[in-house]
């Protein structure tokens, strides 16, 4: 099985460390493939990405520490950590996109954040996870890996220590056309909303909402957007997704009417 992280473009390249969290990506996708060369009692998987324009790597298989992506959240590269783990041990059936067949297709994984960053402890910013299922509706397998997650976090807690998991979804997508998401959603595990703060503003996202992955850099290019918005002006937000830029907007009070 491979985890084929799809890219998306970053607004810094430079080398960061863990400690600079407004500068790392808190969304991220991972399509899921089938491995000619691995059979289904026998799942491995990789994570194909990419650091500042180097080669790919091989991510680590070990759930004690987390995938080494210095562009990611921590906490995204210790939930691919738990959910490789979770894959193996139930042997999941990855995708086969030729064939039509397997359980999961697509993984996306979104850092909850309820204070500006950096001010945010990353170890309290725990993860939406969304799973996409190749079926009409949940299957045994399904919820056996949604409830192995799930557990394994309420023992971190029960322990003291920060939950990782904020939610997990199952999208139920059965179209054998590159369309990612169906509009069929279940809630399986934790709280419907999910907020985040950017620009200014808090926003509440669903599994299907699109947000920047980088809330440093978003945060950034609405600071230089306001500069250029007179003060008291009509904005009309168009394809504005949950409205994060019309809203940042009213909050810097540059606009008097806003339609979204």
């Amino acid at each position: 099985m491979r985890l084929l992280r799809a890219g998306s473009a970053n607004f810094r390249t430079s080398r960061i460390s863990e400690s600079c969290s407004h500068d790392l990506k808190i969304a991220s996708s991972y399509a899921i493939s089938h491995s000619p060369c691995c059979s289904t009692q026998q799942i491995s998987g990789h994570i194909q990405g990419k650091l500042d324009g180097s080669q790919p790597y091989l991510a680590q298989t070990s759930t004690s520490a987390p995938t080494l992506c210095r562009i990611h959240h921590p906490n995204i590269n210790y939930a691919v950590g738990d959910l490789r783990s979770a894959l193996r041990n139930l042997q999941v059936h990855p995708y086969n996109e030729l064939q039509g067949t397997g359980e999961l297709r697509y993984v996306q994984l979104t850092v909850a954040n309820s204070a500006p960053w950096p001010a945010r402890d990353p170890a309290d910013a725990q993860v939406q996870l969304v799973l996409v299922w190749n079926n009409a509706h949940a299957t045994p397998t399904l919820t056996s890996l949604a409830e192995s997650l799930w557990s394994a976090d309420q023992q971190r807690c029960a322990a003291g220590k920060t939950g990782l998991w904020h939610s997990i979804w199952a999208n139920f997508q059965t179209s054998r056309s590159n369309t990612i998401l169906s509009e069929h959603w279940s809630l399986l595990y934790g709280p419907e909303q999910l907020w985040q703060h950017v620009g200014g503003v808090d926003i509440c996202l669903g599994p299907g909402s699109f947000a920047q992955a980088n809330p440093g850099a978003m945060s950034a290019a609405l600071d230089a957007l306001a500069q250029w918005v007179p003060q008291g002006s009509t904005v009309l937000d168009l394809h504005a997704g949950v409205g994060t830029i019309g809203l940042s907007l009213l909050a810097r009070d540059r606009c008097s009417k806003l339609q979204i």
